[in-house]
Order: C-alpha cells, then sequence, then structure tokens
C-alpha cells in the first residue's frame, strides 16, 4: 500500500490555479472505469452462481414397472406415494397454488 502526503500549500495553490478540477475529471473518469469492471465482475459471478445453481437443480423421479408406486426426490424434499403431491411440491418451491375442482364432463371438455 503506498501513501501519499499532501502538501497543503501546494493543494491550496493548485486550487486557485484549478488544477484540481482536472485531477477530479481524471479521478472520476478512473473511478466510471473500476465501477464498470466491478458490476461487469458481479454480473458475470451471478451468472456462474445461477449456472452453477441450475446444474444442481435436478429432480428425481423413481417409479416401479407397474407404475403404481412413485418416489420425488429434489433437494431435501422427498415425497413417496401411490401418486406424488405435485401441488405440495410446487408449494414447497415457493409457487402458489390455487386449486380447482371440475366435473368429469367439464375436464373431458377442457382437454
Amino acid at each position: 500500500m503506498r501513501i501519499r502526503m499532501i502538501d497543503t500549500q501546494s493543494l491550496i495553490k493548485n486550487m486557485r490555479v484549478g488544477q484540481i478540477t482536472k485531477m477530479d475529471e481524471k479521478s472520476q473518469e478512473k473511478w466510471r472505469r473500476i465501477g464498470k469492471k466491478r458490476i461487469r465482475e458481479q454480473t458475470r459471478r451471478e451468472i456462474d452462481q445461477w449456472e452453477d445453481n441450475m446444474t444442481s437443480n435436478k429432480i428425481k423421479i423413481t417409479r416401479c414397472e407397474s407404475g403404481d408406486w412413485e418416489i420425488l426426490e429434489y433437494d431435501g424434499y422427498r415425497d413417496s406415494d401411490h401418486h406424488i403431491d405435485y401441488v405440495d411440491f410446487l408449494r414447497h418451491l415457493g409457487y402458489e397454488v390455487e386449486e380447482v375442482e371440475v366435473s368429469d364432463e367439464e375436464m373431458e371438455g377442457m382437454c
């Protein structure tokens, strides 16, 4: 780390002459470049994190041959039964789920 000593007399003299504003413009440009570089680095880190999360976001569904038993596993969540409760799983993921019950005839008309 480099420490720079400032001579107050020359600082006051430079302020009178107007050289401080030029130095400030250079400093501002330098900090703009540094800021842009930091933003690019932060964005790259966020993209890398997102890609890492996507590779680890695997849902494993296991079914037996007859199809009468299923196991759903995801990031510590596990559901196993004759029929997986997908509504519960979606709520576990943070989704708001609206359930609507319709008659068989209405369902056939929707499909």
